[in-house]
């Protein structure tokens, strides 16, 4: 993961858009590289009275697995907790951890059962750039995901 680490000056302001999204995902378990190419579209949620303050993140895009092409998609929210801080919320609202990009980058750490999720989000100039490990009973693989803007480089380095 290589970017240039710039902490935006307003969070919300940072993901509010539309991204082009490739994730790489080596499955360790399995032997298998699977690749997700799509988009990410972030925007206001309206929620009553946190409308203001919660993002609504959707991917769609296609996973390629193999020789295999499946739609797929995946909607968390962001709830602002200031102007680079955030708690990033699976759709079910489980928390998924508490995110500071005071310095451009942030941690979390998540467990559900028996597997354990380990996250860094970095932002850099119009891109950002997430991993996830995952490891478990079951599980264990590593999640690379670059979101860009539209316009930015189109490729994965």
């Amino acid at each position: 993961m290589r970017c240039t680490i710039a902490p935006p000056a307003d969070l919300r302001a940072f993901l509010i858009g539309g991204w082009i999204l490739e994730r790489v995902i080596l499955d360790r378990r399995a032997g298998r590289v699977y690749r997700f190419v799509g988009a990410l579209d972030v925007g206001a949620l309206d929620v009553g009275a946190r409308a203001l303050d919660t993002l609504e993140w959707h991917e769609h895009g296609r996973l390629f697995a193999g020789s295999a092409e499946l739609e797929a998609t995946r909607t968390m929210r962001i709830v602002s907790c200031g102007p680079l801080a955030a708690d990033l919320l699976l759709e079910t609202g489980d928390v998924l951890g508490h995110l500071d990009f005071a310095r451009g980058r942030a941690r979390v750490t998540y467990s559900c059962g028996t597997d354990r999720y380990r996250g860094i989000f970095v932002t850099g100039p119009d891109e950002l750039w997430i991993r996830w490990r995952c490891t478990g009973a079951t599980k264990d693989y590593v999640a690379t995901t670059r979101c860009h803007r539209a316009g930015a480089a189109d490729h994965v380095d």
